[in-house]
């Protein structure tokens, strides 16, 4: 359900520049949309912030809204017994921010929220974030790692893949859209895990895992709400994304002698809708 609370507003069009009926491009899954809002005279900026699934009622007053939403991320990765490997990390949900939201004043908008990928438990790939749904728009969620050698991929069509080495930084498809980071990579040996992919405001993901007998688990990739989980140190677990760091992904595991190791979780996803009314 919406959580009224505020939070930081950013560079929103301003009541007084709404005038009339305007058509924005938005670009959805590399397929380019065109959105018609129509404003009236004004109002208050507010906004409706949603962690779990819900509805929000749109105030018959309502003279232009946007929406800003994050798939969930994607799971890390775990380990059988006896993995030469480390798990690789799980990839961020794709990312969405500011795009106008056609509404009906008085009617009803639907939010999907993506769910959080588990990690991968013993030698078990990562599972997919969910995908976040804010009326007509998706956000794709995380991938989560798979097989022995990548991290996970970022959601959406600009989604970033790890092949090795560290995670990297998902490409934008619109000024309004952003393909997920990707996952850090697995490694061998006593090697230190590969870090996550970065993200607005974080110039990596998650921490690869330290590699000590074993090797560290690749770490989560991150989203503009915070960093991935990191990867597990060898012979450990790798850690769950911060349930607030939305649509981040969750850290491999590392690999081990004999005892299997489990993947971290990717975090939910989540939205919100900025509105004048």
């Amino acid at each position: 359900m919406a959580d009224p609370t505020p939070i930081p507003i950013l560079q929103l069009p301003q009541a007084s520049a709404l005038t009339g009926a305007e058509v924005y491009p938005c670009v959805q899954g590399g397929v380019t949309k065109k959105t018609t809002i129509t404003s009236g005279s004004g109002g208050t900026l507010q906004s409706a912030v949603f962690t779990a699934s819900g509805t929000w009622n749109v105030p018959a007053a309502v003279s232009g809204a946007w929406a800003t939403g994050v798939g969930g991320g994607g799971g890390g990765r775990g380990t059988a017994a006896a993995a030469a490997a480390s798990g690789g990390g799980g990839g961020a949900g794709e990312e969405g921010t500011q795009i106008p939201l056609p509404v009906t004043p008085g009617g009803t908008v639907s939010v999907t929220i993506g769910a959080a990928g588990p990690g991968g438990v013993g030698g078990v790939n990562g599972t997919d974030g969910g995908t976040t749904i804010v009326g007509p728009y998706q956000f794709i969620g995380g991938k989560g790692s798979v097989g022995v050698t990548a991290g996970g991929s970022g959601g959406g069509a600009g989604g970033a893949v790890t092949v090795s080495g560290v995670g990297v930084l998902g490409t934008a498809e619109h000024t309004s859209y952003f393909g997920g980071s990707s996952g850090g990579a697995t490694s061998v040996g006593a090697s230190a895990g590969q870090n996550g992919g970065g993200s607005g405001g974080h110039l990596i993901g998650g921490v690869g895992g330290v590699g000590n007998t074993k090797a560290g688990g690749g770490g989560g990739a991150a989203t503009v709400y915070g960093v991935g989980g990191a990867g597990g140190a060898g012979e450990a677990n790798g850690i769950n994304a911060s349930a607030t760091s939305y649509g981040a992904g969750g850290g491999g595991a590392g690999s081990n002698a004999a005892t299997p190791r489990d993947g971290g979780n990717g975090a939910p996803g989540y939205a919100v809708i900025f509105f004048i009314a």
